[in-house]
């Protein structure tokens, strides 16, 4: 009996190996994809229901970005763009190591690494956009394209 056990026991690890991040839940990502750097884990652009423009469906836009490094940082100074120029600069913001910080589009009050754009309307493009990390000197230290899609993607 036991040998069986161990058999599925095996075969189930296996198989939660071989599971695609892509299935993993927003923020949830493998910090390794990042390689080891502050990277954008997730954009969703266009989130469910019709686009009312109310601060609570403005604010189901996001841009989540994870500290894949061993050790905590702070953000303060960094900006996330987008293709049309809308930037957004992040305040005081210290991440853990592996931990992920979610940029709301809409009005809200900046908690915990919940952090809000504080603009009126959506920012991302529904049917193709690309979000820009630079950090506090400007340089690019990640992009995540989008097309015509699902309304959300993992970068």
């Amino acid at each position: 009996m036991r040998r069986v056990l161990g058999f599925a026991a095996v075969s189930l690890l296996a198989l939660a190996v071989s599971v695609p991040t892509a299935l993993a839940a927003p923020g949830s990502g493998d910090a390794a994809r990042g390689g080891g750097r502050i990277h954008i884990d997730f954009v969703r652009y266009d989130p469910a229901g019709p686009d009312n423009g109310s601060n609570a469906h403005v604010n189901k836009e996001i841009v989540q970005i994870t500290n894949g490094t061993n050790r905590r940082r702070n953000l303060a100074g960094w900006t996330v763009r987008d293709s049309d120029g809308h930037r957004y600069r992040f305040p005081r913001t210290s991440v853990g190591r592996h931990k992920t910080v979610t940029l709301h589009t809409g009005n809200g009050r900046d908690h915990g690494l919940q952090r809000y754009w504080d603009q009126g309307f959506y920012v991302w493009n529904n049917d193709g956009d690309r979000a820009t990390l630079r950090d506090r000197d400007g340089r690019v230290k990640d992009s995540c394209n989008w097309g015509d899609g699902s309304g959300s993607t993992g970068c």
